[in-house]
């Protein structure tokens, strides 16, 4: 087999990895100029911002690729959240400017070698798929904030929580992240269906909810999130946090949190109360809505040097 056959069938069989496991992104050949396949190539809203998955013949990546006007600015605010990024997905991390002006952010795995190592193309495809989803839930809420204009989420917690105040607790390992928020869809799907609902996934869709249930004239608009413990306490993307504002879906829209989601499922549903004018769950619970936004600063020095008082 020549290294471009070899190359061929590794992205042939990671494509059919990723198809039989789902994704809300959608998959696009990534070629290198000379027509060789490099790998996927993944839109993030912008045809000019990617995720990508690449392989050489000895190791193998995930990336954010920058490439849209704004991608220094966008570089240089993700770049004051790096400790925290670097965190949520273990790994070893490059934050690289490139000469053809690209910003790249990227995860490099060598120690399950690339596409020479036969042995381990499905260990390998296996990190490419959950690095690559992890990326997109820790980059995808960060760019859309940035897009809005600024670092603005709505923060939900339940007032009955015994973790109220606290951080949204979040899943170190991206492949433990994946678990919980199967789980969770699993567990909302099941309840629906169990109540007539015809469900339809449209997490790829970007439209502010993960599935939309039919129940003949009924139509609601699920927000899914998962968690592994029994705090509820989550954290909605922009798009996500306005939808469920909004006088148009407020009243179909729905925050269904799965909590202790790998073993002990239990559901709870938050909708909109008109009455109470609040967003409760059917056994009476009240959300607290803290929404959480940030400024960024910086020291500007005076025009003209000289010595300066305060007053």
């Amino acid at each position: 087999m020549t290294n471009h056959q070899r190359r061929a069938e590794y992205w042939k069989q990671y494509r059919e990895l990723f198809e039989f496991r789902g994704s809300s992104l959608e998959w696009k050949p990534n070629q290198e100029k000379n027509g060789k396949e490099r790998g996927g190539k993944y839109h993030l809203g912008q045809t000019k911002r990617d995720l990508e998955t690449i392989a050489t013949n000895h190791d193998i990546a995930v990336l954010l690729v920058l490439k849209d006007d704004d991608r220094q600015v966008h570089f240089d605010r993700l770049s004051e959240q790096r400790g925290e990024i670097e965190q949520e997905i273990p790994g070893k991390w490059e934050w690289k400017a490139s000469a053809d002006n690209r910003r790249s952010v990227y995860i490099r795995n060598r120690d399950l070698g690339g596409v020479e190592n036969e042995q381990n193309w499905h260990e390998q495809h296996l990190w490419l798929y959950d690095t690559l989803h992890a990326f997109l839930q820790t980059f995808g809420w960060r760019l859309e904030a940035l897009d809005a204009g600024g670092d603005i989420a709505g923060r939900l917690t339940s007032e009955l929580s015994a973790g109220a105040g606290r951080r949204t607790p979040r899943q170190a390992n991206p492949l433990d992240r994946l678990k919980v928020e199967d789980a969770a869809v699993e567990a909302v799907w099941k309840h629906f269906a169990a109540e007539q609902y015809r469900i339809k996934d449209v997490s790829r869709e970007n439209l502010g909810w993960d599935l939309e249930a039919v129940r003949g004239k009924d139509t609601l608009f699920i927000e899914v999130k998962g968690l592994s413990g029994r705090d509820l306490c989550v954290e909605l993307t922009p798009n996500e946090y306005a939808k469920m504002k909004s006088t148009e879906h407020c009243d179909s829209w729905r925050l269904c949190v799965v909590t202790n989601a790998l073993t002990d499922p239990q559901l709870a549903i938050f909708g909109w109360s008109k009455g109470a004018r609040q967003w409760e769950d059917e056994r009476g619970r009240v959300l607290r809505i803290e929404e959480r936004i940030a400024a960024r600063c910086r020291a500007q020095q005076p025009a003209i040097a000289g010595n300066a008082s305060l007053r």
